[in-house]
């Protein structure tokens, strides 16, 4: 992390005043089928974006306890570097949205990739589950007490639905400052921010038609010619109606596999991943299912 990055924190922390105008790498990412999700059940919305807090806090929680020099070889330090969100200078939620910034192009890819991996796998382990015909459906065993304090157990059903995002990625200025959010009568210290970095990942998050439906981050040319050779692999051409466009993607989900890890463990995780998709694929593209993805 930069010096600058490092003030803006403490500023920030402490309370002090600040106002900071930097240039970084950004993304908006945006929960997909959020607004159809509320409409039908708003307690499983409500999950997923808990569901998303949990993630970052857990990943916060565990660069905190277990620092990356701690790790005993360098191959552990960087398995651990690549999932955690130690690139991550700012993760500011918006609704259904986040908008995240980071000093560290290359590394903010990877722990992106993973952050946005690990926000599906949240809940998809319930989808391979048979029985239900609505994957995301879940019956929940509920234990606690009645009025006369009797403990009392039901089952209730919750949706779990599938936490995926679709975002844009650019790289540009940014500027945070200080601003008041109003709660009935009071005024709280609030955070806010523009600049045209982040107009820039908005607006190829809000890429629309064939060409630009599912879980997919598109990028700006400012910040595809930030990344390293390394990680610029990842990155392809975007092709709407067997053509090549303008845009061009980040292949996030080949960021979950790692160099020098034995090929056939990588392989055996391949199903694990596949399935739950495939059973939501499925579900969603049912005739009778009124609900687009």
């Amino acid at each position: 992390m930069s010096p600058v990055s490092e003030e803006l924190i403490q500023n920030i922390l402490n309370g002090k005043p600040f106002i900071m105008k930097q240039e970084a790498s950004i993304a908006f990412i945006d929960l997909i089928g959020f607004t159809n999700f509320q409409t039908e059940d708003i307690g499983g919305a409500i999950t997923m974006v808990e569901g998303v807090i949990n993630i970052l806090a857990t990943k916060l929680n565990d660069s905190n306890q277990h620092p990356i020099e701690q790790y005993p070889t360098s191959e552990l330090a960087e398995l651990a570097l690549s999932v955690g969100t130690t690139s991550f200078l700012l993760a500011y939620p918006i609704s259904d949205s986040i908008i995240i910034i980071s000093d560290d192009t290359d590394l903010f890819v990877v722990q992106l990739a993973h952050f946005i991996s690990e926000c599906f796998q949240y809940a998809a382990h319930v989808y391979d589950v048979k029985g239900e015909i609505d994957p995301t459906s879940v019956t929940m065993t509920k234990i606690g007490l009645d009025s006369n304090g009797n403990l009392k157990y039901g089952e209730e059903k919750e949706h779990w639905y599938p936490i995926m995002f679709k975002g844009g990625i650019s790289y540009g200025e940014f500027i945070l400052y200080p601003s008041k959010l109003q709660i009935g009568s009071h005024l709280k210290e609030h955070i806010n921010f523009i600049g045209e970095g982040y107009i820039k990942a908005y607006k190829h998050s809000e890429l629309r038609g064939p060409g630009f439906r599912g879980p997919r981050l598109f990028l700006d040319s400012s910040f595809i010619q930030r990344l390293g050779e390394k990680t610029r692999r990842y990155v392809v051409d975007v092709k709407v109606n067997g053509k090549q466009d303008r845009i061009q993607e980040l292949v996030w989900p080949a960021l979950m596999y790692h160099e020098g890890n034995n090929p056939e463990v990588e392989a055996n995780e391949i199903p694990g991943r596949i399935m739950p998709i495939l059973k939501l694929l499925k579900y969603y593209k049912n005739p009778l299912r009124n609900l687009k993805v």
